[in-house]
């Protein structure tokens, strides 16, 4: 419901393990591979999902792709449905976690 993508240029020497020293608190990691890393983790009231990976260009740019999703739960519909129309403000958890993602990907993309 909440969805996000965000590219940025990296120098062709960069690691996605830079990342990961950082992402501690996006959730369980999943490596599917040595350029693609996927952040899960579900909270009461959303689930969130980050995949990082790094792309090569034609121009043979190497770029750090960042795409995020944070859906309401099924809680957070029950809730939403139940006590319509106060109840969707449990939707707000979900979006302000994709604004407080949102603001670590740009101080974390800052360092790089």
């Amino acid at each position: 419901m909440f969805n996000g993508f965000s590219s940025r240029k990296v120098n062709s020497t960069f690691e996605l393990n830079k990342i990961e020293t950082q992402a501690y608190s996006l959730g369980a990691v999943n490596r599917t591979s040595e350029n693609r890393f996927i952040y899960k983790k579900s909270d009461a009231f959303y689930d969130q999902e980050v995949v990082f990976s790094l792309n090569k260009r034609e121009s043979g740019d190497l770029m750090l792709n960042t795409q995020y999703k944070f859906n309401p739960s099924i809680l957070s519909w029950i809730i939403g449905i139940c006590f319509f129309p106060i109840g969707f403000l449990a939707f707000i958890f979900a979006y302000n976690a994709k604004n407080d993602f949102e603001s670590f990907l740009h101080s974390v993309l800052f360092e790089l």
